[in-house]
C-alpha cells in the first residue's frame, strides 16, 4: 500500500507544475501579443514580416532556452555565453556596453565551477 503522505506530496508537485506550465503558456502569448503590436506600431511592419520575425524569435527563444535553465541543462553556461556573444556584437555597433547575463537575470543562480 502507498503512504499517503508520499502521494500528496506527488499530488502538490503535480499540481505546481500543472501551475507553472500554465503561467508560462500565458506569460509567453502575452510576449508573443506585445512583441506583434510593438512590430506593426513601432516599426510598420505587416503581417508577414511579424509572422517572420515572431517566427524566428520563438526559434531563438528555444535555441537559448538552456541559458535560463541551469538546473535542467548541464551546457546552460554555454547557453550564457552564446547570448552573450551576440548582444556584444549588437552592442559594439553602437559602441555601447554590454551587460552581461548575470546581472541581466540576478535571480537565477550564478554557475560556478
Amino acid at each position: 500500500m502507498s503512504n499517503p503522505k508520499n502521494a500528496y506530496l506527488a499530488r502538490q508537485a503535480a499540481d505546481k507544475d500543472a501551475f507553472m506550465k500554465a503561467v508560462e503558456g500565458i506569460v509567453r502569448q502575452y510576449d508573443i501579443d506585445t512583441l506583434q503590436v510593438t512590430l506593426n506600431e513601432e516599426l510598420g511592419l505587416g503581417y508577414d514580416k511579424i509572422m517572420h520575425v515572431t517566427e524566428k524569435w520563438m526559434a531563438n527563444q528555444q535555441k537559448y532556452r538552456q541559458a535560463v535553465n541551469p538546473h535542467a541543462y548541464v551546457e546552460a553556461d554555454v547557453a550564457q555565453e552564446h547570448i552573450d556573444r551576440r548582444l556584444a556584437l549588437i552592442a559594439a555597433r553602437r559602441k555601447k556596453p554590454l551587460i552581461p547575463f548575470h546581472e541581466r537575470y540576478p535571480l537565477l543562480k550564478r554557475i560556478k565551477y
